[in-house]
């Protein structure tokens, strides 16, 4: 299997897509609801939330890397006072291809995105009001329009009852698992090292412990880094070891945020499901 993508900047591709743009709101093709894993919230006990979008067909939304076009759904939070969000988690996206291979990265139907709350080790509030702000750009085949939902949700003080589990178990599922871990079905090493700002080959080895649960049609999704220009991505498995080589660049001018890049080996379950295993790349010395 191959894969070949180049990320360009959100302008450039959107005119490669053929896609206007209006500065009017998404909003009626995306809804907004913020639920919990719990029916009530303890003191000093971290709980889950989560922002169910549902999207209407033909619209799609972007992953925190949106690709070669769009823009990520982000979401702000609204706490009462002691209470702190922990960074918001994607489930694995869904990979769309457009005419001139310009390939982006996101969801369609709907998507839960997900992050711990966790509230001081006292609190006096009775009922908990959290809101969630979140922004998108919600794309068809034709036409993009950036959005804005806003969510609330009311707790009470009281002991952490599970709440919502059949949905939270099916989304949590859909978190990239973490490859670097001893439960992780794989192992994996990268070749390669910037130099510079010079354009210098990557490849990542990934070897499967197990070759009977190699999942079919892989596919690869990194994460954005504003510095790095990554180009001619191409991913193949032989055998046990699946192989994933790019070019990677810094642009002229720029400095990394970080030495390594994250990035998702995602694969589709039975259903259609996407899953994943969150890998971590060392680009250049620490």
């Amino acid at each position: 299997m191959h894969m070949r993508i180049s990320w360009l900047c959100f302008g450039g591709a959107l005119l490669a897509l053929g896609l206007a743009t209006r500065a009017a709101p998404g909003d009626q093709h995306v809804g907004a609801e913020l639920l919990a894993d719990v029916q009530s919230v303890e003191a000093g006990k971290p709980f889950t939330v989560g922002v169910l979008l549902q999207i209407q067909t033909p619209w799609h939304i972007y992953w925190k890397n949106p690709g070669d076009a769009g823009a990520a759904t982000k979401v702000d939070w609204d706490l009462p006072p002691g209470y702190v969000a922990g960074m918001l988690q994607y489930p694995v996206p869904q990979r769309f291809e457009a005419a001139g291979n310009v390939i982006s990265y996101g969801y369609r139907d709907s998507v839960l995105l997900l992050a711990t709350i966790t509230p001081p080790a006292k609190t006096q509030e009775k009922t908990i009001k959290l809101s969630a702000h979140v922004s998108y750009l919600a794309c068809s085949d034709e036409l993009c329009l950036p959005g804005k939902a806003a969510a609330d949700l009311t707790l009470t003080l009281g002991p952490a009852t599970p709440a919502n589990e059949p949905l939270f178990t099916t989304w949590k599922g859909r978190l990239p698992v973490s490859g670097d871990d001893g439960q992780s079905p794989i192992s994996y090493r990268v070749v390669g090292q910037l130099n510079g700002d010079a354009t210098a080959p990557f490849a990542l080895h990934v070897h499967w412990k197990d070759a009977s649960r190699i999942p079919p049609h892989l596919q690869f999704f990194p994460e954005s880094e504003p510095a790095l220009q990554l180009t001619d991505v191409a991913l193949s498995t032989q055998a046990q070891e699946t192989t994933v080589q790019f070019n990677a660049k810094v642009f002229k001018g720029m400095k990394l945020t970080s030495s390594t890049l994250g990035g998702v080996l995602g694969y589709a379950d039975a259903d259609g499901s996407m899953h994943g295993i969150a890998l971590s790349m060392q680009l250049a010395p620490r």
